[in-house]
């Protein structure tokens, strides 16, 4: 059987997010998942009995978030509507080390409270939304915390997302957005080594939410590339259930991949791959 962390992002958002997590976590059919303490839906009450619930080991981690919603603290600079920028002027701004970073580590600290006063306890991982965790002049902070806040220094407590993938996988995938996540993955690579973070090997579950490809073939593909290798692989994906919310922008695409998870099919495709087994 193969090792396989399936990790569905954005708890928290919308009450639509947390009703098909919850569900897919009571069916044993994610062992991870990661939490928007922006979020205005963000209980952790629930997911937290729902991973008691489960019948195989749930992780609970943090969502960093820099793009599209509301901040948690004041940040002029970063935020200057109230508002996070777009995940598309983020990437420029930060390439050209234009981020208020002393705002960025203030507003990352203050996520890390939150979710550790909802849940007692610091989280088991730490990735982010849109992967702002891996842009540059924003994933020192981000490793740094990390490495503070959820272990770090050779402990086995704790560990990062990394968003790389072998370049045979990439390759096949065809995918920009994959290839420009694994490359700037990769340049802070060291960086999370000498913290000593842990992290997954292998990321898959980039695509365009396009409603017209078929998920499940999707999924089919992902757990192929992880079936193929020995490393610890990671599939990230966004269920959710109920009506589209304004301000949620793959919002009709969560219907589909919850409608998939929840199904005899995702059984079915999971068969060779145990859920149950520590893949962190």
């Amino acid at each position: 059987m193969k090792r396989l962390t399936l990790c569905s992002d954005d708890y928290g958002l919308n009450p639509g997010v947390n009703d098909a997590i919850l569900a897919l976590v009571l069916a044993g059919r994610l062992n991870a998942v990661s939490c928007m303490a922006v979020g205005p839906a963000f209980d952790g009450r629930s997911l937290t009995e729902a991973a008691v619930r489960s019948p195989i080991p749930v992780q609970i981690g943090l969502h960093l978030t820099l793009t599209e919603y509301a901040p948690l603290t004041a940040m002029p600079h970063f935020a200057k509507n109230g508002l996070f920028p777009s995940v598309g002027s983020l990437l420029v701004q930060s390439h050209l080390r234009r981020i208020d970073r002393a705002e960025v580590r203030h507003e990352f600290e203050r996520q890390f409270d939150v979710f550790e006063n909802v849940f007692g306890r610091p989280p088991d991982f730490v990735d982010g939304h849109q992967h702002v965790h891996i842009f540059p002049g924003i994933r020192e902070d981000a490793v740094n915390l990390a490495a503070a806040r959820i272990g770090g220094q050779g402990t086995t407590s704790g560990w990062l997302r990394c968003c790389d993938a072998p370049t045979a996988d990439l390759i096949a995938m065809r995918n920009p957005r994959a290839i420009l996540l694994a490359a700037m993955s990769r340049r802070h690579r060291s960086q999370r080594v000498r913290a000593g973070l842990l992290s997954n090997a292998r990321f898959y579950g980039v695509n365009s939410f396009n409603r017209q490809r078929s998920f499940r073939a999707l999924m089919q593909r992902w757990l192929d590339f992880v079936a193929k290798g020995s490393s610890p692989a990671l599939i990230m994906c966004h269920p959710g259930v109920g009506a589209p919310v304004e301000g949620d922008p793959i919002a009709e695409r969560r219907a589909d991949e919850f409608s998939y998870l929840n199904s005899d099919q995702f059984i079915e495709d999971l068969s060779t791959f145990d859920l149950s087994l520590d893949s962190a």
